[in-house]
């Protein structure tokens, strides 16, 4: 039986998703020292920002643009509908999705 790839949109939301569980795991340690899981996003795009030697905010838009472009990819492969990556994109945009 031939084997069906997993779409790389999928893989990336999994990954995303696996991020968000460690870092819900991560938020009920930085809970304990009072912080919010928004220190711990600005904590992970910062140190991440600084290994990079880029500013924090570019880091940011760069991961935000690469999830639409990867958006978009799903969308003309035909793995998601028009409505689909629209609703993907709005969710990008306000910040919903992890560590974003």
């Amino acid at each position: 039986m031939k084997r069906i790839p997993r779409p790389k949109i999928v893989v990336a939301l999994v990954a995303a998703a696996a991020l968000a569980v460690a870092l819900g795991a991560t938020g009920a340690v930085a809970a304990s020292r009072a912080l919010t899981g928004d220190d711990e996003r600005r904590a992970l795009l910062d140190d991440a920002a600084d290994r990079l030697g880029v500013e924090p905010s570019e880091l940011e838009d760069a991961l935000e643009q690469a999830l639409k472009a990867r958006v978009d990819a799903a969308v003309d492969e035909g793995r998601l509908t028009d409505e689909q990556g629209a609703e993907l994109k709005e969710r990008i945009d306000s910040g919903e999705l992890p560590f974003l």
